[in-house]
């Protein structure tokens, strides 16, 4: 799906501007393996190439870009302190419509 495509994209950008070091963007779950429907959210993990970083302050970092920009994401929820944090995205596509 080319909305999906977009978000992943538009997010791979923003994570590579934003965090030293090489990262790339893998989409997963429903959206992509054919079960989901147009409705569907978009599962998604940002990984960094031969390194590990702190998840917790990626995290930290990449919420207040999100905030502090002008971005097509918006954030709904932020859970850092759990075992595997995460941060709860809207993709605002210009193109579709869709969120």
């Amino acid at each position: 799906d080319k909305v999906i495509a977009n978000c992943c994209e538009a997010l791979e950008a923003l994570v590579r501007a934003n965090l030293s070091g090489k990262w790339f963007v893998h989409p997963f779950g429903s959206a992509v393996n054919g079960f989901g429907t147009r409705y569907s959210d978009i599962d998604v993990t940002i990984c960094e190439v031969d390194q590990e970083s702190d998840t917790q302050s990626v995290l930290e970092k990449l919420l207040k870009v999100f905030q502090n920009s002008e971005s097509r994401f918006s954030v709904t929820e932020a859970i850092l302190s759990a075992r595997v944090p995460i941060l709860k995205l809207v993709y605002h596509d210009g193109c579709s419509g869709r969120q």
